[in-house]
């Protein structure tokens, strides 16, 4: 069982997060489905996001930020951003795992 990752201020992601997901996603080609498909979440779970109706949580808040800017961290708690911080740093560790066990793959071919 694993545990559950609290989610973020909701006051604060009613706006400055939300209004910043929905300027994103005014750009040409960008949809909530795509953005749901890319996030593993369904397609709804982007519409409540987008309509203020429930927050994502730290997870996808941080993929919300790799993928469309948006920049949590003035509107956080300082737990929050620990919160944050902890997993920007594993996805940095599991993405240079990646890499280094794939370095000798480009080589071989």
């Amino acid at each position: 069982m694993t545990d559950k990752v609290p989610s973020p201020n909701t006051t604060q992601w009613m706006t400055a997060g939300r209004d910043a997901l929905c300027e994103w996603m005014k750009q040409p080609n960008r949809s909530q489905r795509k953005l749901a498909r890319v996030l593993g979440v369904a397609q709804q779970s982007i519409s409540f996001w987008m309509r203020g109706v429930n927050r994502p949580d730290y997870a996808n808040l941080l993929a919300l930020e790799m993928i469309c800017g948006i920049q949590p961290i003035d509107w956080l708690t300082a737990e929050e951003r620990q919160q944050v911080a902890k997993l920007r740093e594993g996805a940095f560790e599991a993405r240079l795992s990646f890499l280094a066990s794939n370095a000798g793959a480009d080589e071989q071919e």
